[in-house]
């Protein structure tokens, strides 16, 4: 695959057109983004009928459609590993000149959607080419850059995913159709999913919770794989990644091609793992993992009928960082003003020890499509889920293999919808159910962290969309009937049996004018087992966690204004600004001082609730200079959170990043390209803080240099290979960052060199 690059230059003609004609003339050129020369015999799929389309020795190709056919699905090849899932919204006869990178080595999926589609509220699209340079990232460090998305970290492999400030169960991941169900409970839980499980991923950052569930409260993740677009080969990629800090390997791979003219099959896989990283002075001990990730994806289609397969499997192993597990009060406060944290090793070790996290995840699931007519869709989806989760301390008498955190979690999903869209209007109605059993385990010789649970969720929704000419009208409802059980023994060992039956609820509106959108939306969710019932050590967090039963749903009311601006000269601005108000916002109130316990002295964590706020403002500039091939950005966000009640800040509030960055990409010979890149990271010290819940005071500013270089090369017409080397934190700056909660033990990572080789065929 190649990297895609689509401009929408222009559209002739009105995207809303009333008149009645029969059929629309839509004329499409290809041409190359660099030296705007066309790009002959470049093939267009139209997925509604198989039909191919070859452009002409000026890359041109002329289509009819008929005008119930409103959006065009296509798949874009060039040459034979360039290929594009493409979305082309017309609504009367149209002219479009895309630009295509045919210099790199694989395109970017990109859906291009017409001003009407404000349903489709994803305003982020991460695709193949990103997937693919950063198939060893987390999902929380895959998207950390982008303006208003940040990472709550226990160590560099153990990260959350934060939207506006919003993380853990207030965001919602979305699996191939299946909503991801694992046991990210707290901080400490990364998702139990890698990026390298598609090929294809959007992030929605404003009302997700009506489509996905009332626990994409904050945003949501949606990961896809797109179908195969070659039907004469099999291609895939290689990924060979060498980490010189936490010096270890890892190797990923992806092959797609058909099996049969309707059946086609992808794989992907990979294994990864590292040695203890390095700080700029000393070893972090016990901060290894291993990764392995397994997916195989079969997707068929018959005429009206589409269908997709997938079954999945991933496991990591982390270490915890060991400084982190103190014995005795006295060390634990010694250890917050100490320049070399205890239990520093000399040397990186390769074995991970106990404390560390260990889990498992396995899906399988499928997904139908069904076209009654060219205007409306019928969607089934249905998916099981098992999540396994073992956690290990430091235990005395030969204890050490027996986890202290035992849980099982199995989920069965199923999903029922139906879109219809015409020229002016989209309505989708849906109906899903779930079904969660947790499953604590014996055996740990502790109560279990989190209880025995039966949760049953049944939920409606509807969609809606009006829009006349460049006025768009939009929203949404959704209701959810939870049923939850509940079984556990207190701390004065009396055994408890509760049930609740709540209603849920999220509502949208909003309203779009060309390119500016303003969301008004509100959900209530349900708090999660580990926020009502923890009650414990939790030993990949190093803190002992204490839930509240009486803890009610939490509900938020949101304002998101969207202002993008294509200004001349090659200057790109946008600005987004939010604002939530929560009535009864839960989260987490850390103690001062440590607590000792039979496992060691740890700071205790209780859950609260209070009235709140948080507010913020994303900026981003983009400047591109044609004649000399450079490209400067610079993104930045502030956000604001504050406790109503207690007139004190919130915790766990980014501070302030300023990232300006420059990429040069001079043009080579005999189609290979070259990409030299450098950013500057500013991350401020947190000055909005709760002064009364933090034992050390956040760190100073961050400054951080990271560069990188991309060197591709096309050896043949089925082959071809691409080098890149980068280096984060390249001055090997001595740093620590407020949202890892490890800075009370210990620097962040020093200067990381990575070199990766990927091959193309």
């Amino acid at each position: 695959m190649r990297y895609f690059s689509v401009c929408l230059l222009f559209l002739l003609t009105a995207l809303v057109s009333y008149a009645q004609s029969t059929e629309f003339n839509v004329s499409i050129q290809f041409i190359d983004l660099h030296d705007k020369s066309p790009l002959p015999f470049t093939s267009l799929t139209l997925e509604s009928s198989d039909e191919v389309a070859l452009a002409d020795s000026e890359g041109k190709i002329e289509l009819s459609l008929p005008d119930s056919l409103t959006t065009i699905s296509a798949l874009v090849s060039y040459g034979c590993c360039l290929n594009s899932h493409t979305e082309i919204t017309v609504r009367s006869d149209t002219s479009i000149i895309i630009m295509l990178e045919s210099h790199g080595e694989w395109m970017d999926n990109v859906e291009i959607h017409s001003d009407q589609n404000h349903h489709e509220h994803a305003n982020i699209t991460i695709a193949s080419a990103t997937l693919i340079k950063q198939a060893d990232q987390s999902f929380a460090q895959l998207a950390s850059h982008i303006p208003g998305i940040s990472m709550l970290s226990h160590g560099g492999h153990i990260a959350k995913p934060m939207i506006h400030g919003l993380y853990g169960h207030r965001l919602q991941m979305i699996n191939h159709g299946i909503i991801h169900r694992d046991q990210d409970w707290g901080i400490e839980h990364a998702p139990d999913v890698s990026p390298w499980a598609g090929n294809h991923i959007e992030i929605y950052t404003r009302s997700a919770a009506v489509r996905y569930g009332t626990a994409a409260m904050g945003g949501a993740y949606v990961i896809s794989t797109d179908l195969p677009t070659d039907q004469d080969h099999w291609h895939g990629n290689i990924i060979k990644s060498m980490y010189l800090n936490g010096l270890g390997l890892g190797v990923h791979g992806q092959i797609a091609g058909s099996i049969t003219k309707n059946i086609t099959l992808t794989y992907s896989g990979g294994i990864q793992g590292q040695s203890d990283h390095r700080s700029p002075d000393y070893v972090l001990t016990n901060t290894g993992m291993r990764q392995h990730v397994q997916r195989i994806n079969l997707h068929s289609k018959w005429k009206i009928w589409q269908h997709e397969t997938h079954v999945g499997f991933f496991s990591r192993n982390t270490g915890i960082l060991r400084s982190a597990h103190i014995g005795n009060l006295t060390d634990f406060n010694d250890a917050l003003s100490r320049e070399i944290p205890f239990y520093t090793e000399d040397k990186p070790k390769y074995t991970i020890d106990n404390p560390k996290q260990n889990t498992q995840h396995f899906t399988v699931g499928s997904n139908s499509q069904l076209n009654l007519s060219p205007k409306t869709h019928l969607h089934i989806a249905a998916g099981y889920q098992q999540n396994e989760r073992q956690e290990f301390d430091i235990r005395r008498w030969n204890r050490d293999s027996i986890p202290v955190v035992d849980l099982k979690l199995r989920t069965t999903h199923g999903e029922i919808s139906l879109d219809h869209r015409n020229s002016t209007n989209y309505t989708k109605v849906g109906l899903r159910y779930s079904h969660e059993e947790n499953r604590p385990q014996d055996g740990t010789g502790r109560r279990p962290l989190v209880p025995f649970a039966n949760t049953n969720t049944i939920a409606m929704y509807v969609e809606s969309e009006y829009g006349a000419e460049s006025i768009t009208v939009f929203g949404g409802l959704r209701y959810e009937y939870v049923q939850r059980q509940v079984k556990y023994f207190t701390r004065q060992r009396e055994y408890i049996e509760s049930s609740e039956s709540p209603s849920l609820y999220a509502g949208s509106l909003g309203l779009a004018w060309k390119s500016y959108r303003l969301d008004l939306s509100t959900t209530r969710r349900l708090p999660n087992l580990y926020e009502r019932y923890a009650d414990g050590i939790h030993p990949a967090a190093a803190v002992i966690v204490r839930g509240d039963s009486t803890i009610q749903s939490e509900q938020v009311w949101q304002v998101n204004l969207s202002l993008p601006f294509d200004m001349s000269n090659g200057w790109e601005l946008y600005t987004g600004v939010y604002y939530n108000y929560f009535p009864n916002y839960i989260y987490t109130a850390s103690s001062t001082i440590p607590e000792l316990s039979i496992s060691g002295a740890f700071f205790v964590q209780e859950y609260l609730q209070n009235r709140a706020q948080l507010g913020g403002l994303d900026f981003s500039i983009l400047k591109s200079f044609e004649l000399l091939n450079i490209e400067a950005s610079l993104t930045s966000s502030l956000l604001l959170g504050q406790n109503i009640d207690s007139k004190d800040a919130l915790p766990d509030i980014p501070p302030l990043d300023i990232n300006p960055g420059l990429t040069w990409t001079p043009s080579l010979r005999n189609n290979n390209s070259l990409s030299l890149s450098v950013d500057y990271q500013y991350l401020a010290r947190a000055w909005f803080y709760p002064r009364n819940q933090v034992a050390v005071i956040p760190p100073d500013a961050a400054h951080l240099v990271n560069v990188s270089a991309e060197l591709f090369i096309r050896t043949k017409k089925y082959l071809s290979f691409k080098v890149i080397a980068e280096c984060k934190n390249i001055t090997n700056h001595r740093y620590r960052t407020y949202l890892n909660r490890w800075r009370y033990f210990a620097n962040e990572p020093g200067i990381q060199p990575t070199i990766k080789f990927l091959s193309f065929f």
